[in-house]
Order: C-alpha cells, then structure tokens, then sequence
C-alpha cells in the first residue's frame, strides 16, 4: 500500500492524476498537514520525502 500526502490540495490532486495515469491502484492520497501524520498512523515501514 502506497500513502501519499501533500497539504496543498492541487499538488495532490496533481499525484491522484498521475498515479492514475501509471495504472497505481494501491494508493492513498491525502492532504493531511504533515505534523498530524504520527498521531493517525502507527509508522511507515519506509518514507520517501521531496523536500523543498
């Protein structure tokens, strides 16, 4: 399972349209702000961040 988040709403809907185009069908994307991340979740087994 693939989670996606990005708190601007355009930049996710920007992965929805692309992970649609590549055929991911195992995907969540969210637009959660990133500090309430730890509370919803009990860890990621591996994390991938694009920082600015």
């Amino acid at each position: 399972m693939l989670f996606a988040n990005d708190a601007n709403p355009d930049r996710a809907k920007a992965v929805v349209g692309n992970l649609h185009r590549l055929g991911v069908t195992n995907a969540v994307v969210m637009t959660y702000d990133g500090k309430v991340l730890p509370k919803m979740s009990r860890g990621y087994n591996r994390v991938l961040l694009d920082a600015p």
